[in-house]
């Protein structure tokens, strides 16, 4: 195992054991950013007879170049190197005819995908009714970071993928003990402290373990501009929501001491309808 791997046992198991099966698989998988779901499924991959392959925020036809390449390289075909897929039929007509023993098929940021391609959702039903539910050699992950456009696309009962999956999981940050692997010493007030600031994200906690003590991480790390985490705060809520600037009063409204809603509505200066709807 990677010697930086820490503490994802439970879930690193929960795929090998559902690899080594003979059933085929459709797995979602989701989490907030920064959790360490790409460092465990590539490891994960690593293990078994596993292709991986990565979702970003670019064209239909950059995608699917780039996915023609891993293709080409995981099955050893000189002429998809050249030649790319042109469009989502393809690459799943592609992978049901290529795979004819056990491998695990591993989409990362499948909501990237979706973001250029609406109707990609709609083309994997369409495989997997088909073709992918009855092939035993096919193990399918889909992994995603924005958590509401995960679960429409996948979960919800509006989605083409509803009730295809077969196994889901959502990938938690680390508990208290769990995150104390990271920073130096063992008195449990300070692994306490550690978590407080970090919330158990590998991420943080990463870059917070290079410095001694948890006050002297805030200054550095948090609270100087230009530091990873300066603005990570905004970086989360520009992934999650249309317009993030809408939450900033709410969220500096109850760092500041407002619990109730009349207290948050009175410093936001929202009325009572965006208030619930922001806090919901």
């Amino acid at each position: 195992m990677n010697s930086h791997f820490l503490n994802r046992t439970r879930e690193l198991n929960f795929l090998l054991n559902k690899f080594h099966s003979t059933k085929p698989e459709l797995l979602i998988f989701r989490g907030r950013r920064r959790v360490g779901k790409t460092f465990m499924l590539k490891e994960f991959a690593n293990r078994v007879n596993g292709l991986y392959l990565m979702g970003t925020i670019t064209s239909r036809t950059e995608q699917l170049t780039r996915f023609s390449q891993a293709l080409a390289d995981f099955f050893h075909d000189p002429l998809l190197a050249v030649r790319s897929l042109g469009s989502w039929d393809e690459f799943f007509l592609y992978l049901n005819q290529k795979i004819t023993t056990r491998t695990a098929v591993i989409i990362d940021e499948y909501s990237y995908l979706t973001e250029s391609s609406p109707e990609l959702s709609s083309i994997l039903q369409k495989y997997w009714d088909e073709y992918f539910k009855d092939n035993p050699n096919l193990f399918l992950v889909l992994n995603g970071s924005a958590l509401s456009m995960m679960e429409r696309e996948t979960l919800n009962g509006q989605s083409p993928l509803y009730g295809r999956r077969t196994r889901q999981w959502f990938v938690e940050p680390f508990n208290v003990i769990e995150n104390h692997a990271f920073f130096r010493g063992n008195a449990l007030v300070e692994a306490i402290e550690w978590y407080a600031i970090s919330g158990g994200v590998p991420f943080y906690s990463q870059i917070l373990s290079r410095h001694a003590s948890p006050l002297q991480a805030i200054k550095k790390e948090i609270l100087t501009y230009g530091e990873a985490l300066f603005e990570e705060v905004e970086f989360l809520l520009r992934g999650e929501f249309r317009n993030p600037r809408s939450y900033f009063p709410i969220l500096k409204a109850i760092a500041t001491g407002s619990r109730k809603f009349g207290e948050i509505s009175s410093k936001t200066g929202y009325d009572r309808a965006n208030l619930t709807k922001y806090l919901s």
